[in-house]
């Protein structure tokens, strides 16, 4: 097997691992944006892509998570906890991906605060 071929995801904020969260966190809400059965919350989810697609930006100019607003991080748990609320009755498919990919990205974010502060 070729290892340049080879990738294992994991929760350390390196930037291959960085790279690949975002795409499995934003492929899903950009569905969800179109997504028929989830019409009545299409804003919503604009919303949060906007959001996420701001937080791209600050790390690929910045490479580091933790220039990202935590106003922007309750916005995001607020407006991913409603999205959860009305959307898991009406089909789980997207919804679910995106709070498990956030849930990846908070954990790598956590990450990212605990080595800046162990820094200082």
């Amino acid at each position: 097997m070729n290892e340049k071929y080879t990738f294992t995801y994991e929760t350390k904020p390196t930037e291959q691992n960085i790279d690949y969260m975002f795409q499995r966190f934003l492929l899903p809400i950009i569905i969800a944006m179109q997504y028929q059965p989830y019409q009545t919350y299409w804003n919503e989810y604009h919303q949060l892509f906007n959001i996420v697609k701001h937080w791209i930006g600050i790390y690929y100019n910045h490479h580091d998570l933790t220039k990202i607003d935590c106003n922007e991080l309750k916005q995001v748990d607020s407006l991913i906890a409603d999205l959860k609320f009305e959307c898991l009755a009406i089909d789980t498919t997207y919804i679910e991906e995106i709070d498990i990919w956030h849930g990846e990205f908070l954990q790598m974010w956590k990450h990212c605060i605990e080595k800046d502060r162990e820094k200082k």
